[in-house]
């Protein structure tokens, strides 16, 4: 009876201590496959089942941050993600997650992210900053299937729902729908040659509602800004991009198609994904009667390459990232009617171009793993560059503002993981340097206004913050702890981390809200 006894007790440690060395972000990411759009490559994954389940509580403070973000701000998540062998031929991806943010004195954009928006609603006002509460709900599935020896094919949806509001004249409610689609092929040419091909449908609603608390005879103006914080200036009430009577949603369409190819042996493999993605939108609401206010259209390339060179106890990998964008925006030229009934519609006419934009971003990064047990290095170095450049003109005849800003960012980050009888310890410290180019803006027209032309309105103090954030010389430094360890009695690879980092600017531009920012991060979680 003994020997038995101690054959169990002795197979059970062995698989705690398997279970203790298996990492998830890092099998998660040994294979681009799996994290591609392509869910059909699902069946590429090589372990049984893998899931992950985290909570985390940030908080931050500091000035230097971008016009439409907050010097105060905390952010709770939780998350749990899954990949779930169902058997030999279907793998199913599963993710579910939920944010809930919270940010003092903002103002800025009253879009939940104005990042590559065809235009943007600024507050024509420093005196109305307020608390802004965001929740967001995420949901992600995903499958592929192995039909033949050799072939498959997948899909994935991402569903995300967000709502935020701002808590202070002039308020706004947001309200976000965001849908991924995709529906994919792989195929096993040769053992060492391996094709993909995906098709991706993306919607993006975001709708505003406007509105103030009570009765004011304050007049609250917002500017709608083409590009570059210029554009024209309404006042809040019955019509408008800020139309208080009616939502006011921003609808952007996204259709595209990418192709993947890989080429591996034992030791090497190489990874390519291109993707060409054709979009188009509009705001205001399509109804013969009801004012759309402005047609987009847009178009984008992404380019993804991978090299690696592993063995069994070390890995090198290449990653080269780059993407490009171009966006046009244009104004509707409509005009008022009314039927025979006496109801109101519009007839359109050729629209105006307002803005153009067009994004540039690279990055190019090595990674480098030392000490492989099992699938966690004792050694994790990683070094590279990211590069961006953004060109943007805004259009209001005959006045136009360019704009042509870009910036480096070297960086590089080290992670000691020291595996102990009953746990393991990562500690990770990393930094990087930002620089950036260019002029905040350049003002100029296509002929000599006349006397009764007035020069565009302009937001100068989110100018300039914006371009302090993208061009001074800056850098930030942080640093992570975390403790992993089997909770008792339990198969749960359980741990903690706590988290730090600090971003200072060493310029002064004028009208800056501060030159440092630091967040915190404690976060829980589980693998299974």
């Amino acid at each position: 009876m003994i020997f038995p006894i101690c054959l169990i007790a002795t197979l059970a440690i062995q698989a705690q201590d398997s279970l203790l060395l298996h990492d998830y972000t890092f099998m998660k990411q040994s294979d681009p496959w799996l994290t591609s759009p392509n869910a059909a490559a699902l069946t590429r994954f090589s372990y049984q089942n893998m899931s992950q389940a985290g909570l985390s509580f940030s908080g931050e403070k500091g000035g230097f941050t971008n016009y439409f973000a907050s010097d105060d701000a905390t952010l709770l998540n939780a998350n749990v993600e899954s990949f779930y062998r169902y058997n030999q031929h279907t793998i199913f991806y599963g993710n579910l997650s939920y944010e809930n943010y919270s940010g003092r004195h903002m103002a800025g954009s009253a879009f939940i992210n104005p990042e590559r928006k065809p235009f943007d609603l600024i507050e024509d006002s420093l005196t109305n900053e307020g608390t802004k509460h965001r929740d967001s709900y995420n949901l992600t599935g995903g499958f592929g299937c192995s039909v033949v020896d050799g072939f498959s094919i997948g899909g994935k949806i991402a569903f995300t729902a967000a709502n935020m509001a701002k808590y202070k004249d002039l308020r706004h409610q947001n309200k976000l729908m965001d849908l991924q689609l995709s529906a994919g092929i792989y195929a096993d040419i040769t053992p060492w040659l391996n094709l993909g091909a995906y098709y991706l449908h993306h919607r993006n609603t975001e709708s505003i509602t406007f509105g103030t608390y009570g009765t004011s005879d304050k007049v609250y103006k917002t500017l709608v800004s083409y590009a570059n914080f210029t554009g024209h200036v309404e006042q809040f009430g019955q019509e408008g991009y800020t139309d208080k009577s009616r939502e006011m949603p921003l609808v952007t369409n996204n259709n595209g198609i990418g192709i993947q190819f890989s080429i591996s042996n034992s030791q090497l493999a190489l990874y390519a994904t291109y993707a060409f993605t054709y979009g188009w939108g509009y705001y205001g609401n399509k109804s013969p009667y009801t004012i759309t206010y402005s047609e987009h259209d847009s178009n984008k390339h992404t380019l993804q390459l991978q090299a690696a060179y592993s063995n069994c106890k070390s890995k090198h990998v290449i990653d080269f990232n780059m993407d490009f964008e171009t966006l046009q925006n244009n104004a509707t030229t409509y005009r008022e009617q009314k039927n025979a009934t006496g109801a109101t519609f519009y007839d359109y006419f050729t629209p105006t171009k307002n803005a153009d934009k067009q994004w540039k971003n690279a990055s190019l990064v090595y990674t480098l793993h030392l000490g492989i047990q099992e699938t966690i290095p004792s050694w994790t170095l990683q070094t590279g560059i990211n590069w961006m450049t953004r060109k943007q003109t805004a259009y209001v005849y005959p006045y136009y503002r360019r704009q042509d800003i870009s910036n480096y960012s070297p960086f590089v980050s080290v992670c000691r993981n020291i595996v102990t009888a009953k746990g393991v310890w990562s500690v990770t410290l990393n930094g990087s340097y930002l620089k950036g180019s260019g002029s905040p803006f350049e003002d100029n027209t296509f002929q000599t206004p006349s006397d009764k032309q007035v020069t565009p309105p302009s937001m100068e103090a989110y100018l300039y913050r914006e371009y302090q954030y993208l061009t001074a010389s800056q850098f930030s430094l942080g640093g992570n702890v975390k403790y992993a360890f089997i909770f008792p009695n339990t198969h749960l690879k359980t741990y903690t981390q706590i988290s730090l980092a600090h971003q200072k600017a060493n310029e002064t531009y004028s009208y800056s809200n501060g030159h440092n920012h630091t967040q915190a991060i404690l976060a829980i979680g589980c693998e299974f």
